[in-house]
């Protein structure tokens, strides 16, 4: 029996080490002289790899990169050198993982006075390349064959790549582009005899004073590159202007370079996600805080433009700190709403709160920073399973508070979160929430004298308290109605119900209307403040001092299971 039992054992031992041992794949590039053809046709044109496995460093998900372990500087002659850029050759790249085509694509791009690349890429460094293609998003693209090899290889990166320039062989480092505290303006990029001296914005003007060689001008493309990409990233300057030795060389306005806004989204992408990704890392290994990189970047910030009185003057001027600001994550954000409690009513106080409802207004933002968020498709929770932590719970109390925002038309508007509703009262199951507790404090269009059919109805009903009104303007509270719709979409995407299911009890509710009815005066919303929680078997179970909130979770999104009394 014990041999038996030795045998059984070492089997399960072997299998354990094979699930856990890492594969291989083989994944090969080629070029191809042939511009879009049949798989099949393009299989026979495979013929010796510009790389394979052996070459690759890594694969970072987010950027779509794949890293290379040495850079490339010999034997260009089978690269096509164009723009600054060395490409993988002339016509088309195949990517193939154990002999099947993973990806495919173009390795040129239109120059024109875009300088957005458009195909998979060396970069300038010849670090590594990018996927991408400008006439498509790349979602369109299946990645999943690519991905997964990496991944079975334990090869997927994290780390973010240098930020690639314009027109010329050089790159940003993003390290240094986040971590120094100087205007975006400091960082265009130019040949290496020539250095900035001092720039200065007159007005609409932004001249920059260099000093070198007037022979480093000729490359104009390096200049005008530069010049599209400040125009791209800093409103308010019209005329960019290149002086050397107190004599301008170059100069150029905002229309007559016919700016290419694509290359917005591709700037934007780089800047945000290598802060999003390394900003905190670096910021431990040189010893700086969330304060100071807030701190600094408002003082900045409010330096420019010093008349005007108006916080969104400063976050136009200064769209790049704005925007770092943004990128700073989580930490930022609980670090400015902590700032916002000791209700500063200066400039810099303003300038918080425009930052704080932005990072909640935006979608991206809960996504990319939050464990727990509210998404269009209901409340999403990327832990997996076991206690929750301090932080999860801070999200989770960030998507529960009172307020949410909206884009109105004087920007960001504060509402009231939806999510509240459903604490307005107690239920073992999402059919017996109260459902007049759940409209009360919805918002509400209001009846008037002219409704006097729709009021003589809601008049009627058992529920209705103000029964011996003759008409809307003598009631002392005001009465507005509530869509059906509006109340069985957020019973769907929070309770995983239709309205129907829900008995109305002693909710004012007119079939004929198809609405709710709330005469609500007070403001007491639904609050629930989380203490603690656990995760397990897709249950979530979360505590405060009153009650108890659990949520099952199903498909991508968890919903309302029960709210009841602790």
């Amino acid at each position: 029996m014990k041999k038996y039992f030795m045998i059984i054992l070492i089997i399960l031992s072997l299998s354990f080490i094979s699930c856990t041992e890492k594969k291989s794949h083989d994944i090969k590039i080629y070029c191809i002289d042939k511009y879009w053809t049949s798989d099949e046709k393009i299989k026979e044109l495979l013929k010796e790899p510009i790389l394979e496995t052996d070459d690759f460093m890594g694969y970072n998900k987010e950027f779509k990169m794949i890293f290379l372990k040495e850079k490339i500087k010999e034997d260009l002659t089978k690269y096509d050198h164009f723009g600054g850029t060395y490409h993988l050759g002339k016509g088309m790249f195949v990517i193939t993982v154990d002999g099947e085509i993973a990806l495919k694509g173009v390795t040129r791009w239109p120059m024109g006075t875009s300088f957005r690349p458009a195909g998979p890429y060396i970069e300038e460094v010849q670090e590594g390349f990018r996927i991408y293609e400008i006439y498509k998003d790349i979602n369109e693209y299946d990645l999943t064959l690519l991905e997964t090899a990496f991944s079975d290889m334990n090869m997927l990166k994290e780390e973010v790549f240098l930020i690639p320039a314009i027109g010329i062989d050089k790159s940003f480092d993003a390290k240094e582009l986040y971590l120094k505290k100087e205007h975006i303006l400091d960082y265009i990029i130019l040949p290496d005899d020539l250095s900035v001296v001092d720039y200065k914005i007159d007005k609409e003007v932004l001249r920059y004073d260099l000093k070198g060689e007037k022979e480093c001008f000729d490359n104009e493309y390096v200049f005008k590159g530069n010049a599209n990409l400040i125009f791209l990233l800093k409103e308010g300057v019209d005329v960019i202007e290149f002086w050397l030795n107190d004599l301008e060389i170059l100069r150029f306005t905002r229309d007559g370079l016919e700016v290419s806004h694509s290359a917005t989204e591709f700037y934007d992408r780089f800047r945000g996600q290598a802060a999003q990704l390394n900003v905190m890392k670096y910021a431990d290994e040189m010893n700086y805080s969330i304060k100071e990189y807030v701190e600094n970047d408002l003082n900045e910030m409010m330096k420019t433009p010093k008349t005007s009185s108006n916080p969104m003057d400063y976050i136009k001027a200064n769209e790049g700190l704005y925007h770092h600001i943004m990128y700073l994550g989580r930490d930022a954000y609980y670090y400015i709403k902590n700032e916002l409690e000791k209700n500063d009513t200066s400039l810099r106080g303003q300038l918080l709160e425009i930052i704080y409802k932005d990072m909640i207004f935006s979608k991206e933002f809960r996504s990319n920073n939050f464990h727990f968020y509210l998404s269009d498709k209901g409340i999403e929770f990327d832990k997996i399973s076991g206690k929750l932590t301090k932080e999860e719970i801070e999200d989770i109390n960030t998507a529960f508070y009172t307020y949410a925002y909206k884009m109105g038309e004087k920007g960001v508007e504060e509402y009231l979160n939806p999510i509240t509703y459903f604490f307005t009262s107690y239920y073992e199951k999402p059919e017996d929430i109260n459902l007049f507790d759940f409209v009360y404090y919805m918002p509400r269009v209001l009846l008037e004298d002219k409704d006097e059919k729709e009021f003589e109805a809601l008049s009627k009903t058992e529920a209705f308290p103000f029964k011996h009104l003759k008409k809307v303007s003598d009631s002392p509270v005001p009465i507005g109605r509530i869509a059906y719709g509006e109340v069985e979409d957020l019973l769907k995407k929070y309770l995983h119900i239709n309205l129907n299911d829900v008995n109305k009890g002693t909710a004012l509710y007119l079939e004929e209307y198809q609405s709710f009815y709330s005469y609500a005066s007070d403001f007491a919303p639904g609050y629930f403040h989380c203490t603690e929680g656990v995760l397990k078997d897709g249950i979530l179970t979360l505590y405060s001092k009153e009650s108890v909130l659990t949520l099952e979770k199903k498909e991508d999104v968890y919903y309302i299971k029960s709210h009841t009394k602790r």
